[in-house]
């Protein structure tokens, strides 16, 4: 089956390197398919669009799936223009480039940390559906991971380029240790989720070593398209 999305869902804890990824990926994309659509849909419209209701502890696990089934229609529409044209076949020019930054995966081991996840059986075979349609159109997932001995370092960096808020957030999430514990367990979680699916869609774990720096992730972005 000729697929007609070149795409990512671009997953990973705190400070793993996404937005970096991202921009080198983006680079990439510009120069070797300048004439390429390209479709990217960051974390603002994939996750942070809920954020006010898991900050009040309302955000549900059917919520994130609604959200994600609404993403994937949008894209299925997109992919269609192709699929229904004279370039159907074509995987040059015609081809659509696309990048999801943060996903279900993220959802999910946000509100498992926050014991906030409870689905059923409709909504877990809703999550699978959600994949194997992702996957049909092109995607596959990409986990950034940060070494375990890493996170603490990692997390703490951030507070040097954030913003004051994101600092009082991690404030209350307790000290450096608590931090350190907070998000290796939500990178737990996020792999715990994408292990459970790894059947529908085509799944690359990346571990990043935290000295490494922005010709890394060019390198990275460079060995991802083709």
């Amino acid at each position: 089956m000729v697929k007609q999305i070149n795409g990512w869902i671009l997953e990973g804890v705190v400070a793993s390197g996404k937005t970096t990824l991202i921009t080198e990926l983006q680079k990439v994309l510009a120069t070797k398919h300048s004439s390429r659509t390209k479709v990217y849909i960051s974390e603002h419209y994939t996750e942070r669009v809920l954020e006010d209701e898991k900050a009040k502890g309302i955000l549900t696990a059917q919520a994130t799936i609604d959200l994600a089934s609404h993403i994937v229609e949008k894209l299925e529409s997109i992919a269609s223009w192709k699929s229904g044209s004279k370039f159907h076949h074509n995987q040059g020019n015609a081809m659509i480039d696309s990048i999801l930054e943060r996903f279900l995966g993220s959802h999910y081991a946000n509100l498992k940390t926050l014991k906030l996840w409870n689905s059923t059986s409709e909504d877990e075979f809703k999550i699978r559906d959600i994949y194997k349609r992702l996957e049909e159109l092109g995607f596959s997932v990409v986990i950034l991971k940060l070494p375990d001995s890493l996170i603490n370092q990692a997390v703490a960096t951030t507070k040097l380029y954030r913003n004051a808020a994101w600092s009082r957030y991690l404030e209350k999430i307790g000290n450096d240790e608590q931090v350190s514990i907070y998000y290796l367990n939500w990178q737990n979680k996020l792999f715990e989720f994408y292990n459970r699916i790894s059947k529908f869609i085509e799944i690359k774990t990346i571990t990043v070593d935290f000295i490494h720096h922005r010709d890394y992730y060019s390198e990275l972005a460079n060995s991802l398209v083709k």
